[in-house]
């Protein structure tokens, strides 16, 4: 796909929280989107992550969960 010229991929991640991702049957876990942006990175495509925030039941710590695994994915 990158010699075709796929260039960068958007993960919907929508929560950093494994609550949250398991309350919205969101079908992944926080390793999948770790584990996606690792091989992403290792074949050199540009990443993106989306968030949806104000779940029902989010918490601002779950919030700030969020923000933060999105912060450090890219690490």
């Amino acid at each position: 796909m990158k010699k075709a010229g796929f260039v960068r991929i958007s993960f919907g991640i929508e929560s950093g929280d494994p609550e949250i991702l398991k309350i919205i049957k969101k079908g992944e876990e926080l390793n999948d989107f770790i584990k996606g942006y690792k091989t992403a990175k290792k074949v050199g495509l540009e990443t993106r992550a989306s968030l949806i925030l104000g779940h029902p039941y989010e918490t601002k710590e779950k919030l700030r969960k969020s923000l933060r695994f999105v912060k450090n994915i890219k690490e």
